[in-house]
């Protein structure tokens, strides 16, 4: 089940990775250029949230049928999980100055597979409480690593290796951990359940976004975390869920409205942001390998932007979806992937 504003979304979150990738704005930007920044904040939460969602309107029509049908949703989320870590560590080696995403997110698919028919409330209340886990968690689990990283380098043992950067994919990287990302795909899920129809759930999603953020900034004055991007604080976690229901809010309105057919190459590149993400990941890992150079330009960002935005809408005049996702729904569902459909 497609939702244009959920693919409206997903396309400006996409090229708000572009954005945060690639853009030069420091310290030193001009004001006018800062705003930019704000994809340091938004993207990682929307993208996460968006996956969430899509889970939920994957599994939507199934919710009532009998346990047969819920067994095969599963196994095909699974298989959609490990192609996920797989393709996500595949990406690491393109060799560009960034830390990919993909195996962070193929993880958390797994782990949404047991919630992927829970009731609204459950899902509301588990991604609560794994928040205040993520969040509380990562002292201890810092500690733990810095213990097992000592120790491995005592012992040279694999085992202790393997044991460290588990904790840290699981609870302490920098750029991304995958109990941070839990909490707002869980969040994803109980949305895509309520509030992605109708006026009056959209402007609820809405105020909920912005109670959020008033929550977030309460929280950070009360020292109980900072609200940097990648802390995997709970104002952290907080602030970023209420930027994803509001950006998931407005663009849900827009879909209704005569813009839509303007923006009709950012819902196209949302609809295979698979396929863009690891084709804009192979581009700046063959830039840093030719040339050596940052891939901090404006230069290589309206590339990136422009190119991804018009091979989007080219394919999409064919192809309900990118050959990526063509690819994983072939191997996770056969019957489903079996040939690209036409739009």
């Amino acid at each position: 089940m497609r939702i244009t504003g959920v693919d409206l979304a997903r396309g400006f979150a996409l090229l708000g990775v572009f954005v945060a990738h690639t853009a030069p704005i420091g310290p030193g930007s001009p004001p006018t250029l800062r705003w930019l920044t704000i994809a340091d904040h938004a993207t990682t939460p929307l993208f996460t949230v968006l996956l969430g969602v899509s889970a939920g309107l994957a599994t939507r029509r199934v919710l009532e049928t009998p346990g047969g049908v819920r067994i095969a949703v599963r196994r095909a989320f699974s298989i959609r999980g490990v192609l996920l870590v797989v393709l996500g560590l595949l990406a690491g080696l393109a060799g560009a100055m960034v830390i990919p995403i993909v195996h962070y997110l193929g993880a958390v698919t797994l782990l949404l597979v047991p919630a992927l028919f829970l009731r609204t409330r459950w899902l509301v209340l588990l991604s609560g409480a794994c928040l205040i886990l993520s969040a509380f968690a990562i002292g201890p689990a810092t500690t733990l690593r810095a213990a097992l990283v000592r120790e491995a380098a005592l012992a040279d043992s694999w085992g202790l290796d393997l044991a460290q950067t588990l904790v840290g994919f699981f609870a302490t990287d920098y750029g991304y951990r995958v109990s941070t990302l839990l909490v707002w795909a869980l969040a994803g899920l109980a949305i895509s359940r309520v509030a992605l129809t109708g006026r009056r759930r959209l402007l609820a999603l809405g105020s909920t976004g912005v109670v959020l953020l008033c929550a977030a900034v309460a929280a950070s004055t009360m020292t109980l975390g900072t609200l940097e991007p990648h802390s995997g604080s709970a104002p952290e976690l907080l602030k970023g869920l209420g930027l994803a229901c509001l950006a998931i809010t407005v663009c849900c309105g827009l879909a209704s409205t005569p813009v839509i057919r303007a923006l009709t190459p950012v819902t196209a590149l949302g609809s295979m942001t698979l396929t863009f993400y690891l084709a804009h990941i192979a581009a700046l890992g063959l830039w840093t390998r030719l040339t050596g150079m940052s891939d901090d330009k404006w230069s290589i960002l309206l590339a990136l932007s422009v190119g991804s935005l018009l091979a989007a809408w080219l394919i999409r005049r064919r192809w309900r979806r990118g050959p990526m996702e063509w690819l994983i729904a072939l191997a996770a569902s056969p019957r489903l992937g079996r040939r690209p459909a036409p739009a």
